[in-house]
């Protein structure tokens, strides 16, 4: 699978739970549960409100890489994950993170063809060669 492919998957999330400040969705890939995290964190300061959502996936209770081999098919259905999120919940940033370099250098390639597709971009404040990732909405 290449890194387009990402983004035409038939695999789909099937939610647990949606809120208001978190959305959990889980999917199968080869007899492994894969868990997808979607959460509310709200900062106060000055006077404003800040709400970003920070995202994260996991797979049979494990965050690391799992050497299964199955990344990108993964990946892609945490895409569409992001993407029916967004479709209800009105957000300006999107956080994740990433341990290691493998997976720090797929992120990167994967947010510059995904993020245009969402009204993203990655924000100035994003540390991405340490693994921190921030999109912030175009308009923002």
């Amino acid at each position: 699978m290449k890194l387009i492919e990402i983004f035409n998957t038939v695999d789909k999330i099937q939610w647990v739970t949606k809120k208001e400040d978190e959305w959990v969705g889980k999917f199968e890939i080869d007899d492994v549960e894969y868990r997808v995290f979607i959460e509310k964190i709200v900062f106060h300061y000055n006077g404003t409100v800040d709400k970003q959502w920070n995202i994260r996936f996991e797979a049979n209770n494990y965050v690391d890489l799992n050497n299964l081999g199955n990344e990108f098919k993964v990946f892609s259905i945490v895409v569409d994950a992001i993407k029916e999120f967004l479709k209800q919940e009105k957000t300006n940033f999107l956080n994740f993170t990433a341990k290691e370099y493998s997976r720090i250098k797929l992120y990167k390639r994967m947010i510059k063809k995904l993020a245009p597709t969402i009204g993203f971009k990655l924000s100035k404040s994003s540390n991405a060669n340490n693994g921190f990732f921030r999109l912030i909405r175009e308009e923002s």
